[in-house]
């Protein structure tokens, strides 16, 4: 990272990386020297060595990377997007991101929100054209399938509690405008503004948090509403 960090931190700014990995995967283990200098300058660090016993290397690896990419870019937002490989439920690459202005890491999850319905689409006549080369049969059209993959909501599901512990844990710290909020939970990958507003909303029913400035008429959070713990 050091010879691109001047780059990192032009005002106004923002970056967005194509972090490969299914290259890092495949050399993380190799014990070659220059291999290893390599990685300690992508990384930007020497601690991306502790990912090889880690129990999710690609969670640890892309979090790494976005920790390095923020302290050396001096960025308010972090954030990734996953994009699978054609013919399997693993990754290929991730695409990494990171702004200083909110609007960004909004306008981001709005396009990752309708680029993985189009990614699932992709990926599913990609799996369905190798069916029929393998088998030599065509197989029968029934339409745009409407619901995206087994694979994809297992993890929006594990985002969503991974966003409603954050939200948890930064009003536990103190309360917080909901403009304020909004931008450092859709940090989380898979997490749009909608997705957001749901968990607010579950949130107070179940007691845990009070949205102060919403009246009863209201059906959705503002950015002047003020979000604390109860």
């Amino acid at each position: 990272m050091d010879n691109i960090r001047p780059i990192l931190q032009h005002h106004p700014g923002e970056v967005m990386i194509n972090f490969m990995y299914d290259f890092i995967n495949r050399f993380i283990n190799y014990p070659d020297p220059a291999n290893e200098v390599s990685l300690d300058k992508f990384f930007g660090t020497s601690d991306w060595r502790t990912i090889r016993s880690a129990t999710d290397r690609e969670e640890e690896s892309v979090e790494l990377y976005k920790q390095q990419l923020r302290k050396t870019g001096r960025y308010t937002y972090v954030t990734s997007t996953r994009i699978l490989k054609p013919l399997q439920d693993r990754a290929y690459f991730h695409l990494v991101y990171a702004t200083r202005n909110p609007k960004g890491i909004i306008k981001f999850r709005d396009v990752e929100k309708q680029s993985v319905k189009e990614q699932d689409a992709v990926r599913k006549t990609a799996q369905r054209e190798h069916r029929e080369m393998k088998t030599g049969q065509a197989e029968l059209l029934f339409g745009p399938a409407q619901q995206v993959s087994t694979t994809i909501e297992e993890e929006r599901a594990r985002r969503r509690v991974q966003a409603k512990e954050k939200l948890l844990r930064l009003i536990g710290e103190r309360a917080m405008l909901y403009a304020e909020l909004q931008p450092l939970i859709l940090e989380i990958p898979l997490i749009a503004t909608s997705d957001f507003n749901s968990l607010l909303l579950a949130s107070r029913d179940e007691g845990l948090l009070a949205i102060e400035g919403m009246t009863e008429r209201e059906r959705t959070p503002k950015r002047d509403h003020l979000i604390r713990k109860k």
